[in-house]
């Protein structure tokens, strides 16, 4: 058996499907094809080719995906026998596609009676939202090198620096008290000072051995000596006229005398002062 198809137009350009089947015994069949695109079988806006006893949806819009017939995208899943649940006007007021509701560049779906309305299809690459109002996709801030030590990038290439650092990077740490004599910032609140220096701020200098008899440490090792006192730790004192017989000058003008003397500077012998001599008369 062998079988034609042919399509005739009437006067008004409506086409319709025929088919001829030729069997063995010189017989012939006409059969009528019905157009099911007609019946807007396809996803609104995707084609329909018409095909003997069936039909074929072309593919889904710019975004979606499916058979043609249902398309899934960013929206909620539609076909032409799902209610309108988005757009819909006051039956006075019916939003059409002719309206352009959507945002420029989206595609835009009547509904089919019964259903009345229209569907906005998925927001232009780079933007988000509904289909009928788009946003722009923020574009992520970048700092470039990027921010240290804690900071974060609020605007391109513009870093807010956590507390203690500054800088265009927040590369450059600060302290809240200035390092004296060569210290450095290791942390917002502390300095490293050098060899011979202490304090939060490293302003105090160190003398070890510690300085004596009331003298200050002016810098490292080197002490401010009282009056009446020398030395590298303020160790000697001053005695004028100095101590004699061997006496120490313990602080100033005050002599410690050797064994056997005495006096303000150890000038006396006890041994002298203690001798008793005999008293003659000429009775």
């Amino acid at each position: 058996m062998q079988t034609f198809e042919f399509t005739v137009s009437d006067e008004c350009n409506a086409q319709s499907r025929y088919s001829i089947e030729f069997s063995s015994s010189g017989g012939l069949t006409c059969q009528e094809d019905r157009n099911e695109c007609e019946e807007s079988l396809c996803f609104p806006g995707v084609s329909c080719m018409n095909t003997f006893g069936s039909y074929a949806c072309g593919t889904c819009p710019s975004g979606m995906e499916g058979n043609g017939k249902t398309c899934k995208g960013d929206q909620p899943t539609i076909n032409q026998n799902t209610p309108l649940t988005g757009h819909a006007a006051p039956l006075s007021h019916i939003t059409t596609c002719a309206n352009r509701p959507c945002f420029p560049g989206v595609l835009c779906f009547d509904r089919k009676p019964p259903y009345i309305g229209y569907v906005c299809g998925r927001c232009p690459a780079g933007f988000f939202g509904n289909g009928r109002i788009c946003t722009k996709v923020p574009r992520p801030v970048q700092c470039d090198p990027p921010c240290e030590h804690g900071g974060t990038c609020v605007s391109q290439n513009t870093c807010s620096c956590a507390y203690g650092f500054v800088g265009p990077r927040c590369e450059t740490m600060v302290c809240n008290r200035h390092c004296h004599n060569g210290g450095v910032c290791v942390s917002p609140d502390e300095c490293k000072c050098r060899n011979g220096w202490s304090s939060p701020s490293c302003e105090t200098a160190v003398c070890n051995p510690v300085c004596l008899n009331g003298g200050i440490c002016v810098r490292p090792n080197m002490c401010t000596c009282p009056y009446g006192f020398y030395g590298p730790q303020c160790q000697r004192a001053v005695c004028i006229p100095p101590c004699k017989n061997g006496g120490h000058c313990v602080r100033t003008n005050v002599c410690s005398c050797t064994e056997g003397y005495t006096g303000r500077r150890c000038q006396k012998s006890k041994l002298q002062t203690s001798l008793c001599f005999p008293t003659f008369s000429d009775s």
